[in-house]
């Protein structure tokens, strides 16, 4: 599972021409991005929140919205925040030009630009300097806002924090994606919101200055900011904007139960088995060259990775199970680059029986690649994975199981719905949900629609006497059906563990921090499945360290949650 932040997944091919040398005093800074369909690109460091039509809309082409659906949460926001900055800058009344944006922990905020007296007045950029987090910007209490960042990149400590892609800290990224370049007066923009593939090699012009701040949202698929009159009395939001949080369609499974789903004796022993397996306690061999996998090296970051080696293993998997021997089932490697690394996401398809006009697949995901060690790299700065017992070897042991069990089940007469078992790579950092950031662009680009994705990151640790399980889903109300699904499948396996459902804006829940939150983001149904944890404290002592070991591992708690992901698949699937 992902620490922060997660919300680096979108390019902007820009065409810098048209806005070299632009000057800014008048016109909105939605002008300077003229990208094209940014959620087509692989890219990532470039986050981007979508009001209106999501991606997933806007590539089915349904019709535009009539105004920009905002979170409730980010009128009261915005409220104190314009008036923060009000009294910070000692005014009455100003207009600001903002727009909204995700926090480094996945919660909306704001981005607040810049602010003049009047429209006669000419812009003025604000500073972050002008508007300090509530206390030290951590999830529990997050910024108001997020602020220009005024950088000077012939400053050492400057230039690092834009261009340093191995930073001293493990969770920190480089700026430069994020940044606007401009002249000494910061009048014109020079480079606005370059694309992450053009920081090699990149020189910015003498005399220039840089301003970080996200990218404007997007508006039915156009840029677009938000100028907004705020006095101590009153906030004058544009009439584009609505605080009602768009809902579509429900999801509504088929009342009439599936077949009772069995999970045989041999379940037990071949999740703990393979949990072993996959956190380098018994041996894995590479099936192309019969070396050893060393699961010291599987972190999407590393050039020497082992990844590829892993992706081929899980095929080889698949294939002694029975999948891709005949037409009915298909097994791709997805290959993709993420900063010039060859990386690779796994695709097993299993074909269902509705017409493709009504044939909405149904994901069960997890990621394969680990987290740095935070306790050896705080010892030695060494870059080394977590065995990964916990996260994600629980996942990736239920996605094998239900494999096994999709190919009995469906043996003689398939599902209505495809089954599609997808494991991602580059979900930890520093890739940021690379592997899904890129299914997902594929899904946009082929026009593809599912009907949900089941995501399950650390199923294994609880604390003494803690019986609780997260059902996390996506913002859209087709989600929350998706989880109240998974509700009664859990409840009807039985009640010795307690399933929760966490709101994807939930302050404690770790949903943003994940594979799922890409899907969410392009409008894609998503439920993700995970142990008790607590994005305000740690919970687990083993997230993220050298001792995320199997014996540290509840296996009936880790086991009764792999057959609620597995059993509520199979409902989805098996519904009209």
């Amino acid at each position: 599972m992902l620490r922060m932040p997660i919300f680096s997944w979108l390019v902007l091919t820009l065409f810098s021409a048209m806005t070299s040398g632009q000057n800014l005093s008048q016109t909105q800074l939605s002008s300077l991005d003229n990208s094209v369909a940014p959620w087509l690109s692989l890219e990532a460091e470039q986050p981007r929140l979508y009001v209106g039509l999501s991606p997933r809309e806007l590539v089915l082409s349904m019709s535009p919205k009539a105004k920009a659906d905002l979170n409730p949460s980010l009128r009261d926001l915005g409220k104190k925040a314009l008036q923060s900055l009000l009294r910070e800058l000692k005014l009455k009344s100003a207009e600001f030009e903002m727009w909204p944006q995700y926090d480094d922990w996945g919660a909306h905020t704001w981005v607040i630009a810049r602010y003049r007296e009047t429209e006669t007045h000419q812009w003025i950029w604000l500073n972050e300097t002008h508007h300090q987090p509530l206390s030290n910007g951590g999830p529990a209490d997050r910024p108001r806002a997020i602020l220009p960042r005024h950088l000077n990149p012939n400053v050492a400590q400057d230039a690092a924090l834009i261009f340093d892609q191995t930073p001293k800290d493990l969770y920190q990224q480089p700026l430069f994606s994020t940044v606007l370049w401009m002249n000494h007066d910061l009048t014109q923009v020079t480079h606005p919101w370059l694309s992450p593939s053009r920081m090699e090699g990149f020189k910015p012009p003498a005399n220039t200055r840089a301003i970080a701040l996200p990218a404007p949202s997007r508006f039915n698929g156009s840029a677009k900011t938000f100028v907004t009159k705020a006095s101590q009395q009153e906030i004058n939001w544009p009439n584009e904007i609505q605080f009602t949080k768009h809902l579509d369609r429900p999801f509504q499974p088929e009342n009439k139960p599936s077949r009772a789903v069995y999970f045989r004796k041999e379940f037990s022993k071949k999740y703990r088995d393979d949990v072993s397996r996959f956190s380098g306690a018994l041996p894995v061999h590479d099936p192309d060259h019969g070396k050893l996998i060393d699961f010291e090296k599987l972190s999407s970051g590393d050039p020497q990775n082992h990844l590829l080696a892993l992706v081929r293993y899980l095929k080889e998997r698949y294939e002694a199970i029975g999948f891709g021997k005949t037409p009915n089932s298909t097994i791709e490697i997805q290959s993709y680059e993420w900063r010039t690394i060859p990386q690779a996401n796994l695709v097993l398809k299993i074909k269902g029986s509705n017409p493709s006009a009504l044939n909405r697949p149904i994901i069960l995901s997890d990621h394969i690649d680990k987290a740095i060690s935070e306790d050896i790299f705080e010892a030695t700065a060494e870059r080394i994975t977590t065995p990964g017992a916990d996260d994600n070897a629980t996942a990736t042991s239920t996605l094998l199981r239900a494999s096994e069990i999709f190919k009995a089940r469906y043996q003689l007469k398939p599902p209505p719905h495809d089954i599609w078992i997808v494991h991602f790579t580059g979900e930890e950092f520093p890739a940021n949900c690379a592997g899904a950031r890129h299914f997902v662009s594929q899904l946009l680009r082929s026009k593809q629609d599912i009907g949900a994705n089941i995501n399950i990151d650390m199923i294994g640790h609880h604390t003494p006497h803690d019986k609780i399980f997260q059902l996390n889903p996506g913002f859209s109300l087709r989600s929350k059906e998706i989880a109240l699904e998974a509700l009664r499948v859990a409840k009807a396996l039985g009640n010795q563990w307690v399933p929760m459902i966490r709101s994807s804006e939930s302050k404690t829940s770790y949903y943003t921090q994940t594979d799922s939150m890409i899907f969410d983001i392009a409008g894609y149904p998503t439920l993700l499945i995970n142990e008790h944890i607590n994005l305000t404290r740690r919970l687990n002592p083993h997230y993220h360290q050298s001792t995320d070991l199997p014996r540290f591992i509840d296996f009936d708690y880790a086991e009764f949650q792999a057959k609620v992901a597995i059993t509520t698949a199979i409902r989805l699937a098996e519904s009209n």
